[in-house]
């Protein structure tokens, strides 16, 4: 999992330098926008990377050099942009930025689309799940682990793997660092179900799921129309992508890096 997100973040890298170097060769005004896309796609990059050193060849070629480069092909390059450009070989090469104020975004996180949406997609409805924004942690929580947690009551009681969990409770409910994530009750499952139908190519196989999930009883009747109607797959990547745009609009609700990691 590890190398398929740092080869993303590789391309990612490879491809802001790319549009910044065409727009530093194309426009008459310095491309600071693309250039501060290439600073964050490289913070991503190493931040991943973390201790390891096994660097992407092309990011490592691309990156070395660059200040130098920058000089070059522009006068009057912007100060900043090259004391970020030594920053940037420090941190790919040294594995630290020695100018870091503090003040720049958190993007030492980055978080998998699909592990967060797998979290999202919790058992029941006696369950929440929650992200660490700093570290990237992901847990899910019983009603029951959270209720213990809460009222701070003797956990001897409970099986010694509960405890672990109303431990865990514990300082989820006590720090700001752990972020509720979308609830079923933001997801709007009826909706997703309701937008699936109304998707669907086929006239006759459409108005017979819109039909199904009109009423109670919708969900049952929805599962035996899609499976007789054999699009359950399709059923399935239509949700799951409906989650995915759930999930990333909560991350960047919430200013934390993600990425798909599909390879």
């Amino acid at each position: 999992m590890k190398e398929c997100t740092l080869d993303i973040l590789a391309g990612k890298v490879l491809d802001a330098r790319a549009q910044f170097d065409m727009r530093l060769h194309g426009e008459k005004a310095y491309p600071l926008k693309a250039f501060e896309e290439l600073w964050l796609a490289l913070n991503q990059y190493a931040a991943a990377l973390g201790d390891s050193r096994s660097l992407n060849r092309d990011v490592a070629w691309k990156i070395n050099g660059l200040r130098e480069y920058l000089e070059l092909e522009r006068f009057h390059t912007p100060g900043e942009v090259l004391a970020k450009a030594d920053r940037m070989e420090m941190i790919l090469f040294a594995g630290y930025d020695p100018y870091f104020e503090g003040n720049e975004p958190d993007t030492k996180v980055i978080v998998s689309i699909k592990d967060v949406v797998d979290e999202m997609d919790v058992p029941s409805d006696e369950h929440s799940a929650f992200l660490n924004r700093h570290t990237g942690e992901l847990v899910t929580l019983s009603s029951e682990e959270l209720s213990a947690a809460e009222e701070d009551n003797n956990i001897d009681k409970y099986p010694t793997w509960q405890q672990e969990m109303i431990i865990k409770a514990k300082e989820v409910i006590s720090s700001d660092d752990y972020l509720p994530l979308p609830s079923k009750f933001d997801i709007h499952e009826y909706h997703i179900m309701e937008d699936f139908c109304c998707s669907v190519v086929d006239d006759k196989i459409r108005e017979n799921l819109l039909n199904k999930i009109r009423g109670r009883g919708a969900f049952g009747r929805f599962k035996d129309a899609i499976h007789m109607n054999d699009i359950e797959e399709e059923w399935y990547r239509f949700r799951q992508g409906e989650l995915e745009k759930i999930a990333i609009d909560w991350l960047e609700e919430n200013q934390i890096s993600y990425t798909k990691d599909y390879c």
